[in-house]
C-alpha cells in the first residue's frame, strides 16, 4: 500500500506541476514529512520523500521538513537522529514545532524535546535559506501553558538559531 501511495503522490504532483507550467502559474510545492501513525503513509521517511521528489524530477518541487514530525518518528525508531544529505539538500520548507506530553506536535518551543539547533546547522549547511515556519496549534496546549507566554517564547527561540553551519564535533 505504501509504494501504492507514493505512486499516486508522484503522478499527481506531476499534473499539478503540468497544469501550473500550462497556466504560466508559479506554483511550488513541498511534500511534508508526516508524524508516523497507524496508515501506512510513504511521507514518514527521509528515503521516500526523497524517492518521490527525484521521480517527480521538478525544480519548483521539494520537501518540508516538519521538525516535531521528524523527532516524533526518530524517537520512535522509525529514522536517524539527522536527515541524509539528500534530504537537507531537497527542504524548500519548513514547519518548526516541538512535542509536547506523549509526543503530541504542534506545541512551543519551550519542551527543549526537538534538536532546533543541530537540525537548523544542518539546514545551513546544505544551503537552506528559506524560513523557518513556526508551526503550532495552540488548542493543544491552551490548558497546560499560558498562550501569550508560549508563543512568545517560541518566536524568541527561533531569532537565536544560528544561521551558520554546524561544526563537527
Amino acid at each position: 500500500p505504501v509504494s501504492c501511495l507514493a505512486d499516486r503522490t508522484v503522478e499527481v504532483v506531476r499534473e499539478w506541476m503540468a497544469v501550473a507550467a500550462r497556466d504560466a502559474f508559479p506554483l511550488r510545492v513541498a511534500i511534508e514529512l508526516n508524524r508516523a501513525k497507524s496508515c501506512h503513509d510513504p511521507g514518514i521517511g527521509y528515503d521516500s520523500l526523497i524517492s518521490m521528489v527525484a521521480r517527480i524530477a521538478h525544480p519548483s518541487v521539494g520537501v518540508c521538513w516538519d521538525f516535531g514530525h521528524a523527532c516524533h518518528n526518530v524517537r520512535q525508531g522509525r529514522l536517524p537522529a539527522d536527515p541524509p544529505p539528500d534530504f537537507l539538500g531537497r527542504v524548500v520548507h519548513t514547519h518548526v514545532h516541538d512535542l509536547g506530553p506523549g509526543d503530541q506536535t504542534h506545541w512551543p518551543l519551550t519542551t527543549g524535546t526537538v534538536p532546533i539547533d543541530r537540525w537548523c546547522c544542518l539546514l545551513a549547511g546544505a544551503g537552506f535559506s528559506g524560513i523557518l515556519n513556526l508551526e503550532l496549534d495552540p488548542a493543544r496546549f491552551a490548558g497546560t501553558v499560558d498562550l501569550r507566554t508560549a508563543v512568545l517564547a517560541s518566536i524568541g527561540r527561533l531569532r537565536f538559531v544560528s544561521p551558520a553551519p554546524c561544526r563537527e564535533q
